[in-house]
């Protein structure tokens, strides 16, 4: 008796996927990086400055690239596909932000158009099914964006006083005996000033940064949520940690000053302990913990076993196939077109409509050290406040008169082609902990009559009042309104005209007492009629 093998089913033709023209992805690879060069330019000078928040943004890519490639198996399982409408939505949404940011410099909106860009092109070309795959790498792409200037020097001042609060509290409840002074921490020792370093924000964006890709690659969801959610614990604590073991330095005779070596290895040995408390969270046995594999990777162990079985059980017939498809004529020219008007957007904003360079101005040393009476001392600056309002001509300078027994410090901020000088000091002031008790607008009448429109601002903190002044000069032209400024100083950029722009600022202490705010409010007064048309002729 022979046995005969039966015959093996012809194998059905698997079907060709689409492949995009390499004309077509070099175009709009081309086309997207042209309209967004000038915020990557912008994006990487703040990676790599030497004080920066985001030393991992280049990492950041990289990470997401990675998050495509471990999604290989899955992605060829998935036929490409094309959904031009949603896509072309976002592209187009994308770039009306770009040109937007580009026309306003606003950083952070063309990097945030960026992202919007990138995953409306992949709808366009790829489809709802492979970015619905690989959606967790263009989210990841958001933490490589620096957050505005003005955000980061809130959120600095914010958990520099919550790390300063925790650590007394902390140091209290161990029976060492700490005062808390604003972001001063008095020990009987001496005393630890938490200062910008110290915040801890540094530590919190890159560890919210690291649990994003953390979750990213968890199949579980309650732990990838856990993750995101405890990072910014983790972060407050291990800053706290940091500045306990500080204390505890200071306290036996060796205070650490910031930039000292030991300094800067107490917060990598924080970053360090963070990361570990966050990768503890993924450790912990919490549902489903042994499937571990992605829905791809899932398929592409158990495809082999599938074809044994079915050839075991001698099926015959067609398998079913799925058809990909490249986007259509209309998808491919309206993602040309939208890129292209954003790279045309890109070269006239970023790099040809704009005033040519200039070099750094030194208008403010020629303001008058010594104007009648009235005698000047310079205040330091700190390190960062170059960096921060981009431009090293700043003035800040505490004016006294013999018949006063307190100062007006006149604050004086000017750059070429540069909005940030249009500064709010309330930003500041707030920063140092500083309530505004009293805001309205006021004119300040110089001693010829002309008139100067201006914001008063009365600001408190912990029993310490200041008067302060504050306004806005463009190319000659005074005005109150931070609003008005920034307008003015658009119209201006449209028409290529340079721009130059500055920051007032007058401040004076308020004395305790019920003639304190009308003392402060004369001795402004005086100020003004007496000295500052002198002091603001170097400011065009």
């Amino acid at each position: 008796m022979s046995a005969s093998a039966a015959p093996m089913p012809a194998a059905s033709p698997a079907a060709t996927p689409a492949r995009l023209p390499a004309a077509l992805l070099m175009a709009t690879a081309g086309l997207a990086a042209i309209a967004h060069a000038p915020g990557i330019l912008d994006m990487a000078g703040r990676w790599f400055a030497p004080s920066s928040y985001y030393g991992h943004g280049p990492f950041i890519p990289l990470a997401s690239a990675w998050l495509v490639w471990r999604e290989r198996a899955a992605l060829r399982e998935t036929p490409l596909g094309s959904s031009p409408r949603l896509g072309l939505t976002v592209v187009g949404a994308s770039m009306l932000l770009l040109v937007a940011s580009l026309v306003l410099e606003v950083h952070v909106g063309q990097n945030a158009a960026l992202v919007g860009t990138l995953g409306g092109a992949a709808l366009v070309l790829l489809g709802r099914d492979v970015v619905r795959r690989i959606w967790p790498a263009f989210a990841i792409l958001i933490f490589m964006v620096p957050l505005p200037t003005a955000i980061i020097l809130r959120l600095t001042f914010e958990l520099k006083m919550i790390a300063a609060h925790l650590s007394a509290a902390s140091m209290t409840l161990a029976g060492v005996p700490a005062i808390q002074d604003g972001s001063v921490i008095h020990l009987e020792t001496g005393s630890v000033i938490v200062d910008e370093v110290c915040s801890g924000l540094r530590t919190l964006v890159t560890l919210v940064a690291a649990a994003a890709l953390f979750a990213a690659t968890e199949p579980r969801r309650v732990v990838a949520v856990a993750t995101l959610l405890l990072a910014v614990p983790i972060a407050l604590a291990a800053n706290v940690g940091r500045i306990l073991l500080l204390c505890y330095l200071d306290a036996q005779g060796a205070a650490v000053a910031p930039g000292e070596t030991l300094h800067e290895v107490t917060g990598l040995v924080v970053y360090a302990l963070a990361l570990a408390m966050l990768m503890l969270v993924r450790a912990v046995p919490i549902g489903g913990g042994d499937e571990a594999e992605s829905e791809g990777e899932a398929t592409a162990a158990n495809a082999p076993a599938a074809i044994e079985a079915g050839a075991a059980t001698d099926v015959a017939g067609p398998e079913p196939t799925t058809t990909a498809s490249t986007p259509p004529r209309g998808a491919r020219a309206g993602l040309i077109g939208v890129l292209g008007l954003g790279a045309l957007a890109g070269l006239l904003f970023g790099f040809i409509f704009t005033a040519p360079a200039v070099g750094a101005t030194e208008l403010t040393r020629k303001i008058p050290a010594r104007i009648g009476d009235w005698a000047g001392l310079e205040i330091a600056l700190g390190p960062r406040v170059p960096e921060i309002m981009g431009t090293s001509d700043i003035l800040y300078r505490r004016y006294t008169h013999p018949r006063t027994t307190l100062p007006v410090d006149l604050y004086v901020i000017h750059a070429t082609d540069s909005r940030k000088v249009a500064h709010p000091p309330e930003i500041c002031f707030t920063g140092g902990g500083f309530a505004t008790v009293d805001r309205a607008d006021r004119d300040l009448v110089l001693s010829d009559g002309a008139v100067i429109p201006a914001v008063r601002t009365l600001l408190s903190r912990d029993g310490t009042t200041f008067l302060v002044y504050h306004w806005y000069r463009l190319d000659g032209r005074d005005t109150a309104s931070y609003v008005d400024h920034q307008i003015t100083w658009l119209f201006r950029r449209l028409t290529r005209s340079q721009r130059e722009g500055s920051m007032v600022r007058l401040s004076t202490p308020v004395a305790p007492g019920t003639a304190g705010a009308s003392d402060a409010q004369e001795r402004i007064d005086a100020f003004v009629r007496e000295a500052l048309a002198l002091a603001l002729e170097p400011i065009p």
